[in-house]
């Protein structure tokens, strides 16, 4: 874990890794400059297992879903709550999406992984790029309440995907 008062500067080639379960912390809201890899560890899963991301990068840092699980090509979703005249709908993204730190997305385990529910292991994601830092404001919609009856219901339209866009636990 390390604690930065001000900013961070890494020079082009330069190495600065986050590794799985530490923190980068700082204390005040400057920006950062140059590019970090930051580790990420997921629990076990097999082929059809799903896991609920964000990016603790910037966006300028151009990080896609596609860097974020290359050998997932077709199962990465965000999830739009302002339909119109509907309750919400799960919108499908290409490998070349780039994660947008106010937004989560859920993708699925790499093609490549078994379909045997009883053989599951880790996935490492690697976020190259520029952490992110000082405040970041992920915006909440609501749809337009459609309460079209049966399995849907006024909740429905009101769900958001929202995630830690930091290099760190959130101390809430």
């Amino acid at each position: 874990n390390l604690l930065v008062t001000d900013w961070i500067h890494v020079d082009t080639g330069g190495l600065f890794d986050v590794k799985n379960n530490a923190s980068l912390v700082q204390t005040n809201n400057d920006s950062n400059t140059g590019n970090v890899k930051i580790e990420i560890i997921t629990q076990p899963m097999n082929y059809y297992d799903y896991t609920y991301w964000n990016s603790p990068l910037t966006l300028a840092s151009g990080f896609t879903l596609g860097n974020l699980s290359p050998q997932t090509a077709n199962d990465l979703w965000s999830y739009n709550p302002t339909v119109s005249g509907g309750s919400g709908n799960w919108v499908n993204l290409s490998p070349t999406t780039i994660m947008d730190p106010t937004k989560g997305y859920i993708v699925k385990a790499p093609d490549t992984f078994s379909s045997n529910t009883s053989t599951k292991i880790t996935y490492t994601a690697t976020f190259v790029g520029t952490p992110n830092n000082g405040p970041i404001f992920a915006p909440i919609s609501k749809g337009t309440n459609a309460n079209l009856g049966g399995l849907i219901t006024d909740q429905d339209d009101e769900w958001n995907i929202i995630g830690n866009p930091y290099p760190s636990g959130i101390d809430a």
